[in-house]
């Protein structure tokens, strides 16, 4: 067989950010333009983006969509019976609106002829369906990659929809154990899904020793005192409140960085102006992601202190600049996968009082050695994650 028959084409569905020609930006749009920009040896790789304007996409690599009246005409005129089934079936399953359905659907059946795909890789839950009814939907193997899993209880029109679209595709990735634990609640078996996180720009984010020496230096920070960051939204889910008020009754010699603004910032403030520790707690505002290392190089902790999270972004790029990690026990299973971990993180329970055993104070209190960039999360190193699964489709495919 030649190296031509083992090449594969790769179809990932999904978004695009702003700056990419999305008409807007989410999380999952960054992931997939990450993921575009990285290497996939013996494989042509696309993404289709449902919220970019083919005139408007930006990228080789980038397809937008089309408004497709001739199409839809086509298939009212040619096929009106199974246009019929495919709109009752929307209607059945999905939440939004069926023609809306059909529109992701006709331009994903576009997208799958123009890259001759071999492997679909859907990023979102609703475009599951729609791709179902693709002419090439039982020529080609499939992927869902669920970002996170929202709004879905033991029962209900949702968690129908959820089944429903797992049964329809080949595998299933998800960024944690939680979700995984939720492939398993949904029916999916062992062989058909996966764990693969999400990534960092290991350029952008990494342990930088001068920067650490001269930001600490800039703002007057001994040695001896321990700073602890939390990147994020201030608001009563993320924890920083409640952390700054276990961190005044530790007895460390701290200080609380909090980079990001929102609702509890007010109330932040007039707690620790109120118990004289205002000088302790540093709330930056914004940050450009740019000057983010910086902070993430000068701090000893990262507190991801959240009591709900999907995948913190923020965590995984404190992550790579190989800082140590505590985290709430209501979140611990949202960090990343990763070899040789516990050694840089522990675990807290915030719901408790008192959460400083001497275990803790003496792992905060020691100084950490060697610290390094840790790579193990760099996009390329995700990218790879999935590169693997695509093969495997394709060897079963086959």
């Amino acid at each position: 067989m030649s190296a031509t028959d083992n090449r594969i084409s790769i179809l990932a569905v999904g978004q695009l950010p702003v700056e990419a020609g999305g008409n807007y930006t989410t999380g999952m749009g960054k992931v997939m333009l990450e993921l575009s920009g990285q290497s996939y040896p013996g494989a042509d790789y696309a993404t289709l983006a449902l919220n970019a304007s083919g005139r408007k996409v930006t990228g080789s690599r980038h397809i937008g969509y089309v408004l497709p009246v001739c199409s839809l005409i086509a298939e009212v005129l040619m096929h009106p019976v199974r246009l019929a089934r495919e709109i009752a079936d929307y209607r059945r399953y999905l939440d939004y609106s069926p023609w809306r359905a059909l529109f992701y659907r006709l331009n994903i059946d576009r997208a799958i002829k123009r890259t001759s795909a071999t492997c679909v890789h859907l990023h979102s839950i609703d475009h599951v369906l729609p791709f179902s009814h693709a002419t090439q939907s039982r020529t080609v193997s499939s992927i869902l990659t669920c970002h996170g899993i929202f709004g879905v209880g033991d029962r209900g029109r949702r968690r129908d929809m959820y089944v429903e679209s797992m049964r329809r595709v080949g595998y299933v990735t998800g960024l944690t154990e939680e979700i995984d634990l939720r492939f398993s609640g949904f029916g999916v078996d062992a062989g058909r899904r996966h764990i693969v996180p999400n990534g960092v720009d290991t350029c952008k984010y990494h342990y930088d020793p001068q920067a650490r020496s001269a930001l600490r230096e800039n703002l007057g920070i001994s040695d001896g005192r321990t700073v602890f960051l939390t990147v994020g939204s201030l608001q009563q889910r993320k924890g920083q409140y409640d952390f700054m008020c276990l961190l005044a009754k530790s007895g460390l010699d701290f200080e609380y960085w909090l980079i990001g603004d929102g609702p509890d910032r007010q109330r932040i403030m007039d707690w620790a102006d109120a118990r004289g520790i205002g000088d302790r707690i540093r709330m930056t505002g914004y940050v450009a992601g740019t000057d983010l290392c910086r902070y993430y190089s000068a701090a000893d902790i990262y507190a991801h202190v959240s009591y709900a999270e999907g995948q913190a972004l923020s965590e995984i790029e404190a992550h790579a600049t190989g800082i140590r990690v505590l985290v709430n026990r209501e979140v611990a299973h949202t960090l990343p996968v990763r070899e040789g971990g516990p050694p840089r993180c522990r675990v807290i329970d915030m719901s408790k009082g008192d959460v400083w055993d001497d275990g803790l104070l003496e792992w905060i209190r020691t100084p950490q050695t060697a610290r390094v960039t840790d790579g193990t999360l760099d996009w390329q190193n995700i990218a790879d994650m999935y590169h693997d699964i695509y093969r495997d489709t394709q060897l079963i495919a086959n």
